[in-house]
């Protein structure tokens, strides 16, 4: 259960990461910067709270955010990749595929024929 200190502290960075998800270039300095924390410190709190390493929650909000726009089927899979930060399609598609089991196209068709 989390409290309300940390409840804001996760929506001022699932913030911050919505703004910045199209730069290529955000690291987690920048995100511990944003929450006004040092980067050891932002680690073990990114890491208590959700379990998992900063670099891996800024992967994470790319990747559901791409799935987001290829549920909306306006983007091709190369501006959806660039939409979210991340240059290289190919980098694209293998993280995409370990998060959610398949590939962003394999992704597209089944969510299209729902």
């Amino acid at each position: 259960q989390l409290t309300k200190a940390d409840q804001n502290f996760i929506k001022k960075l699932t913030d911050f990461m919505e703004q910045e998800m199209s730069n290529g270039e955000l690291t987690v300095d920048m995100l511990a910067e944003a929450t006004c924390m040092g980067r050891s410190s932002f680690f073990n709190k990114i890491k208590n709270l959700i379990g998992i390493s900063p670099s891996e929650f800024i992967q994470q909000m790319r990747v559901k955010r791409a799935a987001r726009l290829i549920e909306e089927n306006q983007y091709t899979m190369a501006e959806i990749s660039t939409l979210v930060g991340i240059n290289d399609p190919h980098y694209f598609s293998r993280y995409f595929k370990k998060v959610y089991g398949i590939t962003p196209t394999e992704y597209k068709r089944k969510v299209l024929t729902k």
